[in-house]
């Protein structure tokens, strides 16, 4: 009984000392440190701040884009032609490799 008596003292005592709290003023400053930070974060920085080494970024990668469709499309077609000259030298058949499609072949019968 006398433990529940100190709790209960305690208690009071903390919640007496709440009372006395007075709230804190704010920093008078602080929407305006973050209005500057803000800015800060907003602009551009380093190497990428330059506008022209931006556009020589996107030129190169645009043309090294075009040049690695160009050399797939031209490395496709050089394998699809070594492909059926093989196919052809082996079952003995005359064909120019300029008239066969591989892809639309009609049914022998």
């Amino acid at each position: 009984m006398e433990n529940n008596s100190k709790r209960e003292h305690e208690l009071e005592k903390t919640l007496n000392s709440l009372d006395d709290l007075q709230r804190v003023p704010g920093n008078p400053w602080l929407y305006t440190r973050l209005q500057e930070r803000r800015k800060q974060a907003a602009q551009p920085r380093g190497f990428w701040k330059v506008p022209a080494l931006q556009g020589l970024a996107f030129a190169s990668l645009l043309l090294v884009n075009v040049f690695t469709v160009i050399s797939g499309l031209k490395a496709t077609n050089t394998h699809q032609d070594k492909l059926v000259q093989t196919v052809s030298e082996q079952f003995g058949l005359e064909s120019s490799i300029q008239n066969v499609d591989l892809f639309n072949i009609p049914n022998a019968q």
